[in-house]
């Protein structure tokens, strides 16, 4: 099922290049019903390029606990 179009939008134009598609997981922290990565993974099916999320931690992220951590990894 193709993502709908009204819920992606370009926020800066620049040069497509081959190769990997990066996905910058931030605050949506699931796979089910994550608009953006779904969109990264159409994007990544359609160029036949492969697909990588990635996930920052930060030792002050949202001043989560050690237990918020965990449950994040």
């Amino acid at each position: 099922m193709p993502v709908n179009p009204k819920r992606a939008r370009v926020l800066v134009w620049a040069k497509e290049r081959k190769g990997a598609i990066f996905y910058w997981m931030s605050r949506e922290q699931r796979v089910a019903d994550n608009w953006p990565m779904l969109f990264a993974q159409e994007l990544a099916i359609r160029e036949k390029s492969p697909l990588a999320v990635l996930f920052c931690i930060s030792p002050q992220f949202l001043e989560a606990t050690s237990s918020q951590y965990k449950f994040m990894l």
